[in-house]
């Protein structure tokens, strides 16, 4: 055997070895909703191991004064149930969706002022069972930000006079009421979670201190809406508490994890993680960003390189080096009696602009000291493990590239199991991933190629800005978006179709 030859066989040895050991992204399961560039594209919203649901306003002409919405329900292997269509009064416009127990719920607002009525439509999973519910408005909520329900109650947060609000409906009562504490100058509310086995529901709201600083104030509540739950986190006196996130209620505790900033600066210095206990005692801990050793690795080696030995000068002369970022944090998850953290750093994007309107046109000097918002762009996803004490066990980061967009959604996708932990993300036609074991690294950042329902099918376009990946339930993970498709055996001129498609995912 020559030398050329054992060379070709050792490569061939190595490849195969490399992708069998290789951790697969697996997609068993695709469906395509067939659409035309005049329709509406579908949500699709999970709902665990129940399946999925998409909803959408048809196009399709419902009977004078009325428009039809479309609802379907498919299960975990993507097979349709059933295919509703319901027919809406017209001034009905779509605010939020909820889901609980077996059933969707949609929130509508009936005309087009904060004034207006709010309508709730409720749909069984299974059957498509229907229910209709009118909720008087109390207050002019302009804009809506919250849309839960747990158990028999239907949850509406939103702003007044810029200031938070929340609005308890019961829909067995058909009574609605104001929850009150809630009604605070210069605050916000950051979260609103419900726990079904409990029927409680978290909220987490901003708040100015006297010196302008800013803190957090979390509060629990039953269904009926009552107080059960009130502490105000304290953060130390040269720090402001600025995006936070819970942990459920463990052992008569929970955990409320986020960032925070130097003073009144609303750039995040670091990260905190507060232990409150039933009675209202808390301990923060505050953790740097350079605290975190695998923080920069989204970054090249060189500039990386130069970042760290920059914290480690720092360090020698006693000081800590300072870094600022905008980051939020997505999910709080139990693993093994810790938690796992994921945030998503991004900055917003500008460039030069032109007046545009109806009828657009070029003035040079217009320009001149114009800019453009062109989007958030998403740097990396930074993951950190920490205990029940607070205390972070490990951390690790996963690189964002080309991800652009003018809503601050989730980008990064996380799936935890007993040996390792999956971030994906969807880019155009790829599923990119890295997968880790706390701290250190299982597999690399890959790609993976979305699988079509046709072999001989090709992908001609993506909208990526119609495109995502999120957690399903268990391993699984959904993967959707808008693909312009032809297939390359056919004869036909024009051949091409545009489709909404859903992808199952796994790994």
């Amino acid at each position: 055997m020559n030398k050329r030859l054992r060379l070709i066989l050792l490569s061939c040895l190595i490849f195969i070895v490399f992708e069998s050991s290789r951790a697969q992204i697996l997609q068993p399961d695709r469906i395509e909703f067939e659409i035309n560039e005049y329709e509406d594209y579908p949500t699709s919203f999970p709902t665990g191991e129940e399946g999925l649901v998409l909803f959408r306003e048809s196009k399709e002409r419902a009977e004078r004064g009325m428009k039809k919405w479309e609802f379907i329900s498919v299960d975990t292997s993507l097979n349709v149930r059933y295919t509703k269509h319901y027919d809406l009064d017209f001034d009905l416009k779509m605010l939020g969706y909820a889901y609980s127990s077996r059933r969707m719920y949609y929130l509508f607002r009936d005309g087009y002022t904060p004034k207006d009525d709010f309508v709730v439509i409720s749909m069984d999973i299974f059957s498509a069972d229907t229910a209709h519910h009118m909720l008087k408005q109390l207050v002019p909520l302009d804009p809506l930000t919250h849309f839960e329900v747990v158990g028999n109650t239907v949850l509406i947060g939103g702003v007044i006079n810029n200031r938070p609000t929340l609005i308890h409906n019961d829909l067995t009562a058909k009574k609605s009421k104001v929850i009150p504490g809630f009604y605070r100058g210069e605050s916000e509310i950051l979260e609103l979670k419900v726990d079904d086995q409990s029927l409680t529901f978290n909220v987490l709201i901003t708040e100015k201190l006297p010196d302008r600083r800013i803190t957090i104030t979390m509060m629990s509540f039953n269904e009926g809406g009552e107080l059960l739950f009130n502490t105000k986190l304290e953060p130390e006196a040269d720090k402001s508490l600025i995006f936070a996130g819970t942990t459920p209620f463990q052992d008569d505790e929970i955990m409320v994890t986020g960032t925070y900033s130097q003073k009144r600066s609303t750039h995040s210095r670091g990260i905190f993680i507060a232990k409150i206990d039933r009675f209202g005692g808390q301990e923060i801990a505050y953790y740097n960003y350079a605290d975190l050793d695998n923080f920069f690795n989204y970054m090249k080696a060189g500039r990386e390189a130069r970042v760290k030995k920059r914290i480690e000068r720092k360090r020698i002369k006693g000081k800590k080096a300072k870094f600022t970022y905008r980051l939020l944090v997505r999910d709080v998850v139990e693993k093994d009696g810790n938690y796992v953290m994921v945030g998503e750093a991004f900055y917003p994007s500008y460039g030069s602009s032109v007046p545009t309107g109806l009828y657009p046109s070029y003035d040079p000097f217009q320009t001149l000291g114009r800019q453009n918002f062109l989007g958030y762009k998403f740097t990396h996803a930074i993951v950190v493990g920490f205990n029940a004490y607070g205390e972070i066990l490990w951390n690790n980061s996963f690189e964002i590239n080309d991800i652009e967009r003018f809503t601050l959604d989730p980008v990064v996708s996380m799936g935890v199991d007993a040996n390792k932990i999956v971030l994906l993300y969807l880019y155009e036609s790829e599923i990119r991933s890295k997968i880790i074991a706390n701290d250190e690294l299982v597999e690399g950042k890959s790609s993976d190629e979305l699988l079509l329902s046709n072999e001989n099918d090709v992908i001609r376009n993506t909208k990526d800005e119609y495109s995502g990946i999120e957690k399903w339930y268990g391993k699984y993970f959904f993967a959707y978006g808008i693909q312009r498709i032809k297939n390359k055996d056919s004869q036909l001129i024009d051949n091409g179709r545009t489709v909404f498609f859903i992808n199952k995912v796994t790994y």
